[in-house]
């Protein structure tokens, strides 16, 4: 089956959303009280979630080799929306608080070495790097084929 890589990462998403569900399924349905019914074979799931666990390998190398062109982008995109997060969690507050202690009240005061607006300007700096990053491969998806075993 050749289809597009986009088309190939929506497909592994729908196998290991199914493969999840029969994973699970055996969990739950594998050990009832003697004499209790099942909702499903759980022999047969289980063999059902190995299927489909070797099937999702196959796609997933397929997809990894379909990658070797845009692998620069995808490592440098992960790591941009990594900086993004990190800078999401620096606290800013540049403030004095009124704390509260056996000694009654305390004046604290608090400042930051690198300020909000800093911390904003690259933010919107990275997050247009990161879009760009994700248009170039979002196009690589739309246009690069990969061939995939068959998904039934």
């Amino acid at each position: 089956m050749n289809v597009t890589l986009a088309r190939a990462l929506k497909e592994k998403n729908r196998i290991a959303g199914r493969l999840r569900k029969a994973q699970e399924l055996v969990k739950k349905e594998n050990r009832k009280a003697a004499g209790s019914p099942r909702a499903v074979d759980v022999a047969a799931t289980f063999a059902e979630a190995e299927r489909l666990s070797a099937l999702l390998a196959a796609v997933k190398a397929a997809i990894a080799k379909a990658n070797d062109g845009i692998i620069a982008t995808i490592v440098e995109l992960e790591e941009t929306k990594s900086l993004l997060a990190f800078i999401g969690s620096v606290n800013t507050d540049d403030e004095v608080v009124l704390e509260h202690d056996y000694r009654g009240t305390v004046e604290r005061r608090w400042d930051v070495a690198i300020r909000q607006t800093e911390l904003l300007a690259k933010t919107a700096a990275l997050q247009e790097r990161a879009d760009a990053l994700q248009d170039k491969l979002d196009e690589y998806n739309a246009s690069t084929r990969v061939d995939l075993p068959d998904l039934t």
